[in-house]
């Protein structure tokens, strides 16, 4: 069996199910997650249950044997045979850095995993599962259905402005950096100079300042819908082209979005530390247009 740690926000949860799901896979072991971290979250909450994957949650007991603080109780007969035994190696598998490491690819049965795992080399084998994991349940509310309609009409572009803490947290945006409004200006040029009459959707948990900042382009529409961020996902991902900040709720987006002929512009640098931001290159796939955030 493996367990996947999963924190932070729905982008991070999908990166650590993701790594999670590739691992159980290459053994053909079981997957289950550890949400504990939401008992004590006061600011996220888990959100995979909104995808059709179906896994377990792993219960404190597991998690401790998984995680090698216990043994699992054994009888008098099975404890003579555990020298003969092949059994798996118990213990917390920590991701060394944000830099991709060959030997996460190789992580043995009975391990515990704790990390973000933010590169696509850690699952991309498995892109054809995750697609059909990260599905959503339930069909789209009325409001968005009719935008994904219009959406699929014309050359559409989501523009995602993350915002919010990136900007009202010194330590935060000190950590992350916060992308310029030049930096989206830029990437519509891009987008303007490849595509016929493209349509721009801006998603944004700041939306003032967004229609602040487009109001004077015509091709440019703030999304103001009052539904659940994860329907921001689905309606991003429905775009046929992104520009994306640099969050991991848009990195999926891009990911997801099925358009073999997708143009995706991302920010560089990801992160502000030069040293975090030269562990992530990985996370760029590359056909992605990198333009300074």
């Amino acid at each position: 069996m493996i367990i996947a740690e999963i924190t932070g926000g729905l982008g991070n949860q999908m990166f650590q199910y993701a790594k999670g799901r590739a691992v159980a896979e290459a053994l053909g072991e079981e997957l289950k997650l550890d949400i504990h971290s939401y008992h004590w979250d006061s600011l996220r909450s888990y959100g995979l249950d909104v995808f059709c994957l179906d896994v377990p949650f792993a219960d404190r007991g597991e998690i401790d044997l998984q995680q090698g603080k216990i043994e699992a109780p054994q009888s008098r007969w099975k404890r003579l045979l555990r020298p003969f035994e092949k059994k798996p190696s118990h213990g917390i598998w920590q991701e060394a850095s944000f830099a991709f490491n060959q030997k996460d690819l190789h992580i043995p049965d009975g391990k515990y995993l704790r990390g973000y795992w933010q590169s696509p080399n850690h699952f991309e084998h498995i892109g054809p599962i995750l697609r059909k994991d990260f599905a959503f349940k339930a069909a789209p509310p009325a409001p968005v259905a009719q935008l994904l309609a219009r959406m699929e009409g014309c050359s559409s572009v989501a523009l995602h402005v993350r915002r919010g803490d990136y900007a009202q947290n010194k330590s935060t945006q000190a950590f992350h950096g916060l992308c310029s409004l030049n930096y989206f200006k830029k990437g519509i040029t891009y987008m303007r100079e490849r595509l016929e009459n493209p349509m721009f959707f801006v998603f944004s948990d700041d939306p003032d300042w967004a229609q602040s900042s487009f109001s004077e382009a015509q091709d440019v529409e703030v999304v103001r819908l009052d539904v659940p961020d994860y329907e921001d996902l689905r309606m991003m991902q429905h775009a046929q082209h992104q520009i994306i900040s640099n969050s991991t709720f848009s990195w999926w987006a891009a990911w997801l979005n099925p358009n073999s002929n997708k143009r995706v512009v991302a920010p560089e640098p990801w992160f502000e530390d030069p040293v975090i931001q030269a562990q992530t290159q990985s996370l760029y796939l590359p056909s992605w247009h990198r333009c300074p955030k």
